[in-house]
């Protein structure tokens, strides 16, 4: 029998979330930022939602002018949002990226509690993830909103996976292909998704003690490809749309 005490607990999570409060706070009495005058000072799109649809056909940078090939239309809505609740005040904006990161902490937590059985593990991590200094650009800097919502949108969309793997919820998958594509449209790093999902099939597999490594059964191959192609097809119509309609 497994100690109880080392179970992951959900009362484990306030202590990742005050050290990621404490740690990036301060963000929120900073100004903007660098190419935050592109991206929100100077950026004419996201004072009228009615530009949408000029959003989701053009770059990160439209709006101000810069012409890429970056294409993060949330990244922009949520500027737009920000924009109508707190006009161009920058406390505003840093809220929601702050937000966003205790939001992915607390992702992070949940789908480490599901994959592992180490309190220590589960944890850990999570509090690493927490304070460590290397979210700083991504938290303080108002224009790595994408790292942040492509972050939760992934992590939400890997969450639903486990809930339809180790619960049968087909409603659940169904959301996963959802929050996957929120991730694409957040930041072209949420392509990663599908990666993740073999990792995570690969070490649930059996393993066979008598030869040492996990037993790979046909049927096993089967399921994990039939799970996880509806995520390479949306991956790959997403590549295409980007060199080509959306390039």
């Amino acid at each position: 029998m497994k100690n109880s005490s080392s179970q992951p607990r959900k009362s484990d999570l306030w202590f990742p979330l005050l050290l990621g409060l404490i740690g990036y706070g301060i963000s929120l009495w900073h100004p903007f930022l660098w190419d935050d005058e592109v991206t929100v000072l100077g950026n004419t799109l996201i004072r009228d939602f009615g530009n949408l649809p000029v959003v989701f056909t053009s770059g990160y940078h439209a709006g101000g002018g810069d012409l890429t090939n970056l294409y993060r239309p949330l990244a922009v809505m949520s500027f737009m949002a920000d924009d109508a609740i707190w006009g161009l005040t920058p406390f505003g904006f840093h809220l929601t990226n702050l937000i966003f990161h205790l939001l992915n902490v607390s992702l992070l937590y949940v789908i480490l509690r599901r994959i592992f059985d180490s309190r220590f593990l589960v944890f850990g991590v999570t509090a690493l993830f927490a304070a460590h200094p290397i979210n700083s650009e991504v938290v303080n800097y108002v224009s790595h909103r994408p790292e942040l919502l492509m972050g939760f949108f992934l992590l939400t969309g890997f969450h639903q996976y486990l809930v339809f793997r180790q619960e049968g919820s087909r409603f659940s998958f169904g959301l996963s292909l959802v929050f996957f594509i929120a991730a694409l449209l957040s930041k072209e790093m949420g392509i990663l998704l599908p990666f993740f999902l073999f990792l995570y099939e690969d070490r649930a597999r059996p393993f066979d003690q008598a030869q040492g490594k996990r037993a790979v059964p046909l049927q096993e191959h089967k399921r994990l490809f039939r799970f996880v192609v509806p995520f390479l097809l949306i991956s790959i119509l997403y590549l295409i749309l980007r060199a080509t309609a959306l390039n």
